[in-house]
């Protein structure tokens, strides 16, 4: 009989293996879509051009298309690459990804992975925070409405509130409140840190940041944390009165020691699909809060990266979604199979 650790170990072979036809299969989709979409760099830059008034290649940008020479218009093409047919043009993109080389933004003139980087901390501490907080509220809450009924009304009328509320009409909402003025000034309305405590201490850069936190981070963790305690409280409430829990009563436990010594394992894998989406907002899936709050992170960058087709970007983007959508789906597998001894990895 094969033993268990030996069986992991092949579905994780398995599962890595996949990954990577997955991989090439979704980029080749959407290089293609990309490349053959109306509109590109050079039809960006000209019409950015044809705005300014700037008619000289050392800035990157030429006049309107009939003020434009064909042999400016080859070397811009040269310059990204589209003299080449589109397959080739994947089969060097594909090479140099090997390399984890993602080219050079068109936007900013330097390559992706440095613009990225130069990104991710804002994108990241947020989605951190996030998450923590997220989890750390959800589960005693959901717990509090089941083992305490009494509490069910307003807690359900609370996180109703929250589910429903958009988050970008909260952050306006928290803004005229808290930040603007008009009522408080607790808060900084918008930004990362305030100008001028590049040089500060670091405790006195931390003070800074903190008070940019809160507002944005109210605005991020509302909806998903009344989201997942709804449907926490809801695992919790259908394992109630399954038999294990009755018996655990039997054997002397109370039911509300049952419940959490019994009934979480079980309850809390309704709660792993969506680590994956929340995973996801580490790469700026909140673009709305990060505009309203003119936060320089991965998501204003990648829709900016939009914006101007900046191919190079916008794939990188596509690139690092995938691969942590599909190392976080590899996680919970193993999480599912570890909550609940009776799922065997790669069986049905």
């Amino acid at each position: 009989m094969e033993a268990k650790g030996d069986h992991s170990l092949n579905y994780l072979t398995k599962r890595l293996l996949l990954m990577i036809p997955t991989l090439l299969g979704i980029t080749l989709i959407n290089f293609t879509i990309l490349q053959l979409a109306p509109g590109g760099p050079i039809e960006s830059l000209i019409a950015r051009i044809r705005y300014s008034g700037v008619q000289t290649m050392s800035k990157a940008s030429s006049v309107d298309q009939s003020y434009v020479s064909e042999d400016v218009i080859l070397q811009l093409k040269k310059k990204y690459g589209f003299d080449k047919p589109l397959w080739k043009r994947y089969l060097i993109w594909l090479k140099n990804l090997i390399h984890l080389d993602f080219g050079e933004s068109h936007i900013y003139g330097k390559k992706v992975i440095d613009v990225i980087l130069s990104k991710v901390k804002v994108s990241f501490t947020y989605g951190a925070l996030s998450l923590v907080i997220t989890y750390f509220i959800c589960i005693p809450w959901a717990y509090l409405n089941v083992l305490v009924p009494s509490t069910q009304g307003i807690s359900s009328f609370i996180l109703f509130f929250f589910y429903s509320i958009p988050s970008y009409i909260l952050g306006i909402i928290l803004i005229i409140i808290f930040a603007s003025g008009q009522y408080f000034s607790f808060f900084p309305m918008s930004g990362w840190m305030s100008l001028g405590l590049e040089d500060a201490s670091l405790w006195e850069q931390f003070k800074d940041i903190s008070r940019h936190l809160v507002l944005p981070l109210i605005c991020l963790t509302i909806h998903q944390l009344a989201a997942l305690t709804l449907l926490f409280k809801r695992a919790l409430l259908q394992e109630g009165p399954k038999a294990y829990i009755i018996t655990a009563q039997a054997k002397g436990y109370s039911y509300e020691e049952a419940m959490i010594k019994h009934g979480f394992r079980n309850a809390f894998m309704i709660l792993l699909p969506s680590f994956s989406g929340l995973i996801l907002s580490f790469l700026g899936s909140n673009v709305l809060i990060e505009k309203l709050f003119n936060l320089d992170g991965l998501g204003k960058l990648f829709y900016d990266a939009a914006l101007d087709r900046d191919y190079p970007l916008i794939m990188a983007q596509i690139v690092l979604s995938t691969l942590i959508l599909l190392v976080v789906q590899l996680i919970i597998d193993f999480l599912y199979s570890w909550l609940d001894p009776r799922i065997r990895l790669g069986k049905s």
